[in-house]
Formats: C-alpha cells, structure tokens, sequence
C-alpha cells in the first residue's frame, strides 16, 4: 500500500507546482526587462553591474529605480497569490500549518529566482526587493518597523547595502516579538515564518558579500541621493 496517504499526496504536488511557478515568476527580472526595452542597454554592465532596483535608480533615474523595486516586490505577491490558488484548487485547508509552509516556500522560490533568473543567465537582483515585497504581504507593521530602521541606518551611514543587510537580519530578530506575531496578514505565525526571515536574510546578506568586502575596503559606493539631500540641508544650515 502507498506509505505517502492522498492527502499528503496533494500537499507535496501543490508545493512543487507552487515553488516551481514562483521561481518562474521571480525570473522575471523587472530591470533587465525595461533596461533592454527602453534604455537598449544591459543594466548588469552598468553602475554596481546589479539587476536590481538600486542599481536601476543609480544608472536609469530615481523614477526607474522606484517602478523597479514595486514590480520586484510585487513578484512576490504574485508568488503567494498563486500559491493560494493552487492550493485552493487542491483543497488544502488554506488556515492550516502545511498551507503556511507552501506559502513561504513560494516566497524564498521567488527570491531565488530573482536572485538567480533562468531567463537571464542566472545574473539578477539581491532579494532586497523581494524581501520587501514578502514583508508587505505578510506583516504590515513589520514592514513599517523595517522601512524605519532602513531609513536610519541610511541617512546615517549613506550605504544602502549596509541598510539593507542590517535591515534583513533584524527582520528575522523583531518577528519573535508578539506584537508582530499577534498582526500577520495571510497567516497565523509559526516558527516557519521567523525561519523564512531568517533564510531570507543569510540570502540577502550572501548576495551582498561583494558589498561588504568594499564595505571593509572603504570602496562601497554611497546613495548619491541621500548624499544630495544631506548635502543640500547642511548648506541650508550654514546659511
């Protein structure tokens, strides 16, 4: 007799039809798609020669870095999305542990997608957007906190990676606290969801280790428009 029962039968299915889909979706690397198209350039040779929306925003404009990094983090909310439907079209109770566990197994399949896209040489972004995008849709306040944090450590530092990377690893740190657990969006909280931050993280941070050797180096290359900005309110003081 099969050792598998149907039931479980239809979970793993729905789980490789989900992860398989989301690595599809998080291939589609929203940068390359528009440097090509309407630039008739390859971003990844360009800037940091990364496919993501930092890099868009310093070789293309700030208007193309911010349309990059909302389609990026939408991927994610396709991923999850679809994962909902296939396992509705299952019949996996969507409130129980095994439906949270495909979700998020969507969400890193997306990140890894993006980070490494079949479509495009297996060269792409560094799940920053991505990670933002499975935080919108799964923990509002989280994102808020995060989006804080990152706006600190960025004013003050000027480094994006840095903000970035630090931002990744408290996210897997503050979702023990109840008040983040007591307010998921799509699902109750499980310790999957705090290990999923914390896979997300250790991706982010590896796809940032170039980063942090200029970092150590004094070569990491600062946002130029918060210098900018921080520039044009200390003449303003001055006055």
């Amino acid at each position: 007799y099969s050792i598998i029962n149907t039931g479980d039968k239809q979970m793993i299915i729905c789980a490789i039809i989900s992860v398989l889909f989301s690595y599809l979706i998080g291939s589609i690397s929203t940068s390359l798609i528009i440097s090509k198209l309407f630039f008739k350039i390859d971003l990844r040779e360009y800037g940091s020669k990364n496919a993501g929306g930092t890099n868009a925003g310093r070789v293309l404009g700030k208007k193309v870095g911010f349309i990059v990094i909302f389609l990026d983090a939408l991927k994610i909310g396709v991923a999850i999305g679809l994962s909902y439907l296939l396992m509705y079209v299952f019949s996996i109770d969507l409130n129980s542990t095994n439906a949270s566990i495909i979700v998020y197994l969507s969400a890193l399949s997306g990140a890894i997608g993006h980070c490494y896209p079949i479509f495009f040489g297996f060269k792409g972004g560094k799940a920053v957007s991505t990670l933002v995008g499975f935080i919108v849709f799964t923990n509002p306040y989280l994102f808020l906190l995060m989006f804080v944090v990152f706006a600190m450590i960025l004013l003050i530092t000027k480094f994006v990676s840095l903000a970035s990377m630090t931002c990744s690893f408290l996210l897997f740190v503050f979702s023990f606290i109840p008040f983040f657990q007591e307010n998921m969006l799509i699902t109750d909280y499980s310790i999957w969801y705090s290990i999923t931050l914390l896979v997300y993280s250790l991706l982010l941070i590896f796809k940032h280790r170039g980063n942090i050797v200029r970092l150590v180096k004094g070569k990491e290359l600062k946002a130029r428009w918060v210098l900018r900005l921080y520039n044009k309110n200390k003449n303003s003081s001055d006055r």
